[in-house]
Protein backbone atom coordinates (compact mmCIF):
# COMPACT_ATOMS: atom_id res chain seq x y z
CA UNK A 1 0.00 0.00 0.00
CA UNK A 2 2.71 2.30 0.95
CA UNK A 3 4.50 1.79 -2.20
CA UNK A 4 1.54 2.73 -4.10
CA UNK A 5 1.29 6.29 -2.98
CA UNK A 6 4.62 7.11 -3.04
CA UNK A 7 4.06 5.83 -6.45
CA UNK A 8 1.12 8.06 -6.65
CA UNK A 9 3.25 11.39 -5.73
CA UNK A 10 6.10 10.17 -7.67
CA UNK A 11 3.79 10.56 -10.62
CA UNK A 12 2.05 13.49 -9.83
CA UNK A 13 5.50 15.35 -9.21
CA UNK A 14 6.66 14.52 -12.73
CA UNK A 15 3.33 15.36 -14.39
CA UNK A 16 3.56 18.80 -12.31
CA UNK A 17 7.51 19.58 -13.43
CA UNK A 18 6.63 19.18 -17.13
CA UNK A 19 7.19 22.63 -19.14
CA UNK A 20 4.35 23.32 -21.38
CA UNK A 21 5.19 24.58 -24.92
CA UNK A 22 4.80 27.82 -25.70
CA UNK A 23 3.92 28.64 -29.32
CA UNK A 24 5.04 31.98 -30.37
CA UNK A 25 3.98 33.72 -33.28
CA UNK A 26 6.12 36.09 -35.03
CA UNK A 27 5.05 39.78 -34.98
CA UNK A 28 3.63 40.82 -39.25
CA UNK A 29 6.68 43.20 -40.84
CA UNK A 30 5.70 46.45 -41.18
CA UNK A 31 5.38 47.54 -44.95
CA UNK A 32 8.17 49.05 -46.95
CA UNK A 33 8.17 52.67 -46.41
CA UNK A 34 7.44 54.88 -49.40
CA UNK A 35 10.38 56.95 -50.13
CA UNK A 36 9.58 60.41 -51.91
CA UNK A 37 11.37 61.99 -54.56
CA UNK A 38 11.02 65.55 -53.31
CA UNK A 39 14.22 65.19 -51.57
CA UNK A 40 16.01 67.37 -49.14
CA UNK A 41 14.48 70.03 -48.16
CA UNK A 42 16.39 73.11 -46.86
CA UNK A 43 15.08 74.35 -43.42
CA UNK A 44 17.55 74.85 -39.62
CA UNK A 45 20.20 73.34 -39.14
CA UNK A 46 21.30 70.86 -36.50
CA UNK A 47 23.39 73.25 -34.98
CA UNK A 48 20.58 75.87 -34.58
CA UNK A 49 18.35 73.72 -33.46
CA UNK A 50 20.72 72.41 -30.64
CA UNK A 51 22.58 75.24 -29.98
CA UNK A 52 19.71 77.25 -28.40
CA UNK A 53 19.66 78.15 -24.90
CA UNK A 54 18.52 76.56 -21.83
CA UNK A 55 17.13 78.23 -19.16
CA UNK A 56 17.84 76.98 -15.28
CA UNK A 57 16.84 78.42 -12.15
CA UNK A 58 19.16 81.05 -10.63
CA UNK A 59 19.41 82.83 -7.91
CA UNK A 60 16.34 84.29 -6.40
CA UNK A 61 14.39 83.59 -9.11
CA UNK A 62 16.86 84.97 -11.77
CA UNK A 63 16.92 82.15 -14.80
CA UNK A 64 20.72 81.59 -16.18
CA UNK A 65 20.69 80.81 -19.86
CA UNK A 66 23.53 78.17 -19.47
CA UNK A 67 24.93 77.26 -15.56
CA UNK A 68 28.23 78.37 -14.50
CA UNK A 69 29.37 75.69 -12.08
CA UNK A 70 29.71 72.74 -13.85
CA UNK A 71 29.35 69.10 -12.11
CA UNK A 72 32.53 66.57 -11.75
CA UNK A 73 32.57 62.86 -11.97
CA UNK A 74 34.41 60.36 -10.29
CA UNK A 75 35.55 56.91 -11.51
CA UNK A 76 34.14 53.43 -10.44
CA UNK A 77 33.78 53.19 -6.31
CA UNK A 78 36.24 56.11 -5.72
CA UNK A 79 35.92 59.33 -3.97
CA UNK A 80 39.51 60.82 -4.92
CA UNK A 81 39.52 63.95 -7.26
CA UNK A 82 41.05 63.27 -11.33
CA UNK A 83 42.81 65.38 -13.08
CA UNK A 84 40.25 66.60 -15.29
CA UNK A 85 37.77 67.36 -12.02
CA UNK A 86 40.41 69.35 -10.08
CA UNK A 87 40.36 71.39 -13.75
CA UNK A 88 36.36 71.94 -13.36
CA UNK A 89 36.86 72.34 -9.42
CA UNK A 90 39.32 75.10 -10.32
CA UNK A 91 36.59 77.43 -12.59
CA UNK A 92 34.14 76.41 -10.60
CA UNK A 93 36.20 78.18 -7.55
CA UNK A 94 36.78 81.04 -9.82
CA UNK A 95 33.54 81.84 -10.72
CA UNK A 96 32.10 81.27 -7.18
CA UNK A 97 34.88 84.33 -6.14
CA UNK A 98 33.34 86.31 -8.91
CA UNK A 99 29.67 85.98 -7.36
CA UNK A 100 30.36 86.22 -3.40
CA UNK A 101 27.02 86.52 -2.68
CA UNK A 102 25.81 83.01 -4.23
CA UNK A 103 25.29 79.96 -2.07
CA UNK A 104 25.82 76.60 -3.13
CA UNK A 105 25.08 72.99 -1.99
CA UNK A 106 27.97 70.08 -2.86
CA UNK A 107 26.56 66.82 -3.44
CA UNK A 108 27.96 63.27 -4.09
CA UNK A 109 25.91 60.63 -5.73
CA UNK A 110 26.42 57.29 -6.49
CA UNK A 111 24.89 54.45 -8.90
CA UNK A 112 22.85 52.14 -7.55
CA UNK A 113 25.09 49.27 -7.22
CA UNK A 114 25.77 48.53 -3.63
CA UNK A 115 23.95 49.07 -0.51
CA UNK A 116 22.27 52.37 0.46
CA UNK A 117 24.41 52.50 3.34
CA UNK A 118 27.46 52.23 1.24
CA UNK A 119 26.24 54.72 -1.34
CA UNK A 120 25.97 57.20 1.25
CA UNK A 121 28.97 57.18 2.69
CA UNK A 122 30.79 57.17 -0.98
CA UNK A 123 28.56 60.17 -1.34
CA UNK A 124 29.66 61.61 1.56
CA UNK A 125 33.17 61.41 0.58
CA UNK A 126 32.84 62.72 -2.97
CA UNK A 127 31.30 65.79 -1.57
CA UNK A 128 33.83 66.32 1.13
CA UNK A 129 36.46 65.75 -1.59
CA UNK A 130 35.05 68.60 -3.65
CA UNK A 131 34.42 70.84 -0.87
CA UNK A 132 38.11 70.52 0.99
CA UNK A 133 39.37 70.91 -2.59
Amino acid sequence: MKKVGVGICMLLLLVACAKKQVVTEAPPTPPPSQVREEGVQEGPSVAEETLKPVKYPGIQGEVMETPLLKDIHFDFDRYDLRPDAKRILAENARVLMEHPTWKVQIEGHCDERGSNEYNLALGEKRARSAMNY
